[in-house]
């Protein structure tokens, strides 16, 4: 049997495991593509803007051109993409909501929701969908504070957040009972 007879015998005998080799090689290099890709785009920010910029003027009215003899074929597809993948959208929403109006990810916020029991910070009451749970923050800071159901947000909002003018409504609570 020659060389080229038992290597081709050999990769027959052998299709699976050489290609689950060839699939965890291809795995590693795309890491460290995408490694590398990241660290030279931090490494050259400034000047990768700068090319965007030019190239969106420059390329601006071929793109407006190219949606508006396209719109109505775009507009489907975007809209059936929607449609086909509503619970990836609805997650995607509410993880950059989470990230851009509290720096936090979607781990951290459950984490808090089970710290608290699934119930609100304030009135201790169970928030069974989080949907209609509110993330309580200092409006100076950023901090977040707590999860609250939706009647403490909204008293905490009409008082401000003002601690002075919350200790004033107690005590009126408490003058006329």
């Amino acid at each position: 049997m020659s060389s080229a007879e038992y290597w081709r015998a050999y990769r027959q005998a052998n299709k699976e495991k050489l290609a689950e080799e060839q699939r965890v090689r291809y795995q590693i290099k795309k890491e460290k593509i995408a490694e590398r890709q990241k660290k030279y785009n931090q490494a050259h920010k400034a000047e990768i803007a700068a090319y965007d910029k030019v190239y969106n003027e420059v390329n601006r009215e071929k793109r407006r051109a190219y949606y508006e003899a396209n719109k109505e074929r775009l507009n489907a597809n975007r809209k059936a993409y929607r449609e086909a993948h509503k619970d990836l959208m609805a997650q995607r929403y509410r993880a950059a909501t989470l990230l851009h109006d509290f720096g936090l990810t979607v781990e951290e916020w459950e984490a808090l929701y089970e710290k608290q029991q699934g119930k609100c910070a304030i009135c201790q009451k169970s928030i069974e969908r989080r949907w209609q749970s509110h993330t309580d923050h200092c409006h100076i800071t950023g901090r977040v504070r707590g999860i609250l159901c939706h009647h403490c947000n909204v008293g905490l909002g009409n008082f401000f957040d003002d601690a002075s003018l919350l200790l004033k409504a107690v005590e009126y609570l408490r003058l006329e009972g």
